[in-house]
Order: structure tokens, then sequence, then C-alpha cells
């Protein structure tokens, strides 16, 4: 998350020589594993610890002292962390301001059990501790994994397909072979060719991970090309980069969905993934004895079953089943009545009027979109409060990739800022500039009729984003329309009935309406889990998505109850910081490098 970043004037004790004292003290510590009094010390009473599966083979984070150390030498019994030294490739120890904090932040790597770690940690210089310096924030998380080649990228592959001299096998000969899986079987299979999906793909085959992904559509890119016409992603392009290849630097700063279609198109090309299009998953059922699966995928009336380690569910947080709320006489309606997944165009809604259902990013857009080509009449009703941020307001909180640091930092940096009380403060202190910032367009929207909140406990867009991935909208142009009176908004609770091709209100008036257009989002993935897997395995993994008392996501790129079903989703930025970590977990999980299932649920149970 987004911390304002500014350099401190110098105190005594370079940032190296700070940091590194600290790490040669925690390395002590560590690899003592009993020495709670040293760890002790190396924390203040206000301190915290995130971990991205380094330590606890999860994704967890907790607050206090003791809690932490406790937590720690439970951690450390199982993966060993041993000879902590300051990061090769990353920055220098540098004094920061965080969060109303003087620290020094240091970037720092270690070996464990299954290969390697880094480390951010953020240091309050005080002499009077033995170390110098008491840790007040910490993040772990899993860097590297033994026998497997960096994830972050380096050498070039070589072998068959890559001579120069040319082999008696062809490269194309190889890829056919590899992406028809005739004669073998996917290590890892995953679900849904998204952005978490292509991306968990490319760091698997970059660590030697056999691997497939499937997609209903027919092409490569169809989740975003088949969307509406006037989507355009509303983070800047260099926000939202992919790994490995980055964007052109002739692209726009916001990407229309068609473009981005396309280059996931070219991605999956250039990195050589192996994905089926117009695929269905229909039937997944866990053999524990054998530890895999048996999947049945229908492609277009055809079954296949294929025998995968591990599947991993990238289809997205909010599943792919449409959410079709009750309205009072809707089944009377006689106009047409649609989900947003199936809107294209405004262009078919010419001197229509239409209704749209929701006060979401897509219920905006299409409101928009419909507008702008010619509708006689839009309105949005609402049945919920939504928070608004202009597109200025929104990027605020990506500051911190505006600033020169290397991405891999960027997204270091803003792993650590997860933590709950940290990013509530940081969160609420944005939310609070946006608010000042827009409070010409909030005033006007309220004067509209729109119902308008600041999110949880005033921390505006981002975390309803994570948690339920709707409930906001960032302005690209329709909060003006609804300001101007071009887009109207009606309140759920003063409508009565649906009749005919008319909306009844509950004062007698009506309006007449030509088509309903229902933005309302998608079931949980829940839903899905349920119908693919059956209730067993949906009641054992529990609920996917929201926030657990920890303020990690649930079940998402971490491990589930269900021994080899994993899921994951989430904007490209937050996609890119967990690909790599749960890609570099099933390399260790298939070479046996990871804990056992009773040495995780001792870890699991751990404070």
């Amino acid at each position: 998350m987004y911390e304002m970043e500014s350099t401190m004037t110098e105190r005594p004790g370079t940032p190296q020589a700070v940091a590194e004292r600290w790490i040669a003290a925690f390395g002590t510590a560590v690899e003592a594993e009993h020495d709670e009094t040293a760890l002790l010390h190396l924390f203040q009473e206000d301190s915290h610890w995130r971990d991205l599966t380094a330590l606890t083979w999860e994704i967890r984070q907790v607050s206090g002292r003791s809690e932490l150390v406790d937590r720690l030498l439970a951690s450390i019994a199982w993966a060993r962390p041993r000879n902590p030294r300051l990061a090769s490739g990353y920055s220098a120890p540098a004094r920061q301001t965080r969060t109303g904090h003087d620290v020094v932040e240091a970037f720092f790597e270690f070996d464990v059990v299954y290969g390697t770690a880094t480390g951010l940690v953020r240091l309050v210089v005080d002499e009077s501790a033995p170390a110098g310096a008491v840790a007040w924030m910490l993040l772990t998380q899993i860097e590297s994994v033994t026998g497997a080649p960096s994830v972050r990228g380096g050498e070039r592959p070589s072998g068959v397909g890559y001579d120069k001299q040319g082999g008696k096998v062809t490269w194309a000969k190889i890829r056919e072979w590899k992406q028809a899986f005739a004669d073998r079987e996917p290590e890892v299979l995953i679900v849904g060719g998204g952005q978490a999906g292509v991306m968990m793909a490319a760091h698997l085959n970059r660590l030697g991970v056999d691997n497939l992904v499937i997609d209903s559509h027919q092409r490569v890119g169809d989740n975003w090309r088949t969307r509406y016409d006037a989507l355009q992603l509303h983070n800047q392009s260099h926000v939202v980069q992919f790994p490995y290849l980055s964007y052109p630097s002739v692209f726009p700063e916001y990407i229309p969905k068609d473009k981005l279609a396309n280059w996931f198109e070219d991605y999956v090309d250039a990195l050589e993934i192996n994905f089926w299009t117009g695929t269905d998953f229909t039937a997944g059922r866990y053999d524990a004895e054998a530890e895999r699966w048996d999947v049945d995928l229908d492609q277009g009336g055809t079954t296949r079953t294929v025998h995968p380690r591990h599947i991993v569910m990238t289809t997205g947080g909010t599943g792919v089943v449409p959410n079709i709320p009750e309205l009072p006489g809707i089944e009377n309606f006689t106009g047409t009545v649609l989900h947003s997944k199936d809107f294209t165009s405004g262009e078919d809604y010419v001197g229509k009027r239409v209704v749209v259902v929701g006060v979401g990013t897509s219920a905006h857009d299409i409101a928009y979109n419909l507008e702008l080509h010619g509708a006689a009449e839009v309105s949005m009703l609402q049945r919920g409060s939504v928070t608004v941020t202009s597109l200025t307001s929104a990027n605020d909180v990506f500051g911190l990739y505006s600033i020169g640091l290397p991405l891999l930092e960027a997204d270091t940096i803003s792993a650590l800022g997860w933590v709950q009380s940290i990013q509530k403060i940081n969160l609420q202190e944005s939310t609070k500039r946006n608010d000042e910032r827009d409070k010409e367009l909030l005033a006007g929207l309220r004067a509209a009729g729109m119902r308008l909140d600041d999110g949880e406990d005033h921390t505006g867009w981002i975390r309803k984003f994570i948690s339920r991935g709707g409930g906001y909208y960032i302005d690209v142009g329709a909060s003006r329309l609804i300001v101007d009176g071009r887009v109207t908004i009606i309140q759920a609770d003063d409508i009565d009935r649906f009749e005919g091709t008319r909306l009844v209100m509950r004062d007698g008036s009506s309006r007449d309406v030509d088509a309903v257009i229902m933005a309302t989002g998608f079931k949980n993935q829940d839903t899905a889990t349920r119908e693919q897997f059956g209730d067993d395995i949906a009641d054992r993994v529990g609920r996917i998505g929201g926030y657990d008392e920890e303020s990690e996501v649930k079940n998402t790129w971490r491990p589930t109850a269900q021994p080899g079903l994993w899921f994951g989703s989430g904007s490209i930025q937050y996609c890119r910081t967990f690909t790599p970590l749960l890609a570099m977990q099933l390399r260790a999980e298939l070479n046996g490098l990871g804990p056992s299932r009773t040495e995780h649920s001792r870890l699991l149970s751990a404070n």
C-alpha cells in the first residue's frame, strides 16, 4: 500500500551499519531457535510481522511483540532460517519516514530449508537496545526454491529448441508437443486465463513446472475482449506491468480493454504458455491415495480427463456466475432484461430508455456509454451506498510506483504496507486527502441523489476492491453526467414494482422503460466451487475471498484445507505480487520441500 517516501536528516550511524547490526543479531537469535529473550530484544512493543510463505508456509500477519515472537519461534523450528545478510540486487538501506515513524528501511535475505527468502525490515534506532535498533515492521517472503532457477529472471534457458545451431526437433514441434499433453499429465492445472492465470503459468514455466491453463473463451484475451466496448484500465500502465515482459513505451497511460486483450494473446505466445481455449472445467475429484486430481474437461462436447497434482482456480474472486437480484415485478417486465456480461455497446440502445441496476464501476461505465451513444433516458438504480473517487485521487494510493523504484521493490514495500493497523491509518489519511480534493464532485453527486460512503472504517475504495471486487467507482466521466442530470439516480427504496414497460414508484408516479441492465456483479467463487468440486470439498475449503481475522484474504494465494487446491484472483498489480510466491510454493511442494500436513497444521495453530 502506498506510503509517502521522504529522506530524513542524517543521524549517527549510517543506515547500512544500523541494518547490518540488527540483521546480524536477528541471525544469531533465529539460529539459536529457542532464544526467546534475544528475539524480544529485537522488536519494539508495537511491532508487526507479515509473512508471505517464507516461514509459516502461509500468508499471515501478527502484531504485538510477544505474539510476534511466539509465532517466529514456532516457524523457525521448521523453516530453519540461517545466514541473514543484506539482499543483493536490492537498494541499499536508507532512512525513511513511514506512517509517522522515522526508520531505517532495509532489504535482507536468508537461507531456509527449501531455498532462500527475503525480508524487508523497518528499524527504529535505539542505542539502548542490544542491537542498536528495534524492528517496528517486518516482511518475509519466499525468494527461491532449491534446484530451480530464480523466478525473478536471470539467465536465458538453453537446450533443444534454443540451440543456435538448430536441432533434429524444431522449436515449433516442441511447442506443439508441450501444448497437446497427449502423452503426459500437467503437474499443475490453472483454471482461468486472466491475469492471475497467465502470470501463474509464466512463473511456473520459469521454475520448470509443467502446467496447463484452460479457459472457456474461444480466444486468449477474450475475458477482456468480450466485455463492454468502453472498458479501459483505471490504473496507469506503469502500475499494471506484467512479469518478464513490460509494455512497450508507446502504450497509452490507460490501456483500453481490446488492446489489453491482444496483449494477453501476445504474452501467452511470447512466454510459451500452454493454453487451451474453449475448454470448460466441469468436475474435479481428489484421489487422496494417489495425491492427484481427476478433472473432467469439456472441449466443445468432447470430454477429456486430466490428472494434475495441483489445481489453481483463477477464474476471479467474484466467480463467473452472474448475480441477478430480485427486483419487484421484474418477471412482469416486457422490455429487455440482461446482465452486464451480455452488454456490448450503447449503440444498441439509441433512443431507448434504460435503467442500469447498480452503482459500481460497471454500472457507471455502462451508463456513461449509453448516454454517449444517444440513449433517450439513462437511470441508475441504487441499492446500496458506493465509494466514488476521482481518477487523480485513485492513483494517489499508487504513488510509490511513480518515484523510480524497481518494480519488485515497490511491490514488496506495498506488501508490507498491508499490515492491518498500518494500512488502515494510511488509507484513512489517503481517503481524507481525496475527500478534500474531490469535495466538489462528491457534493454534486449527493445533490443528485446518490448515496456515498468512504468505505470500511473510512478506508476508501481499495479494501472494497480486495474484499468484494466492487462497491466503488473511479470517475472517468460518468460522475459529471450524474451531477449534470444527464444520468439520473433512482433509489431502490423508492420503487414499487416493474410492470409491463413501466417502473412504478411508491409515490404513484411511473416512468417508461425499454431495457433493464443488471450491472450487479457475480456470485462469490464459493458457488462455482460447490458446483465443480461438490459439497464435501466446498465445505472443507469454506469462504473464498473476504478478510479473515488477520486482514488477509481468505483462501486466496494461500493453502486451503483441501490438499492440492488453490485459489488466486485480484488486480494485475496484486497478481504480480502473489503469483511468483505461489509458483515457488508449488515447486517446493512438488519437490517434497514443503512442510508435511502435520507440520503445517502446527504452524497454523501457532498464535
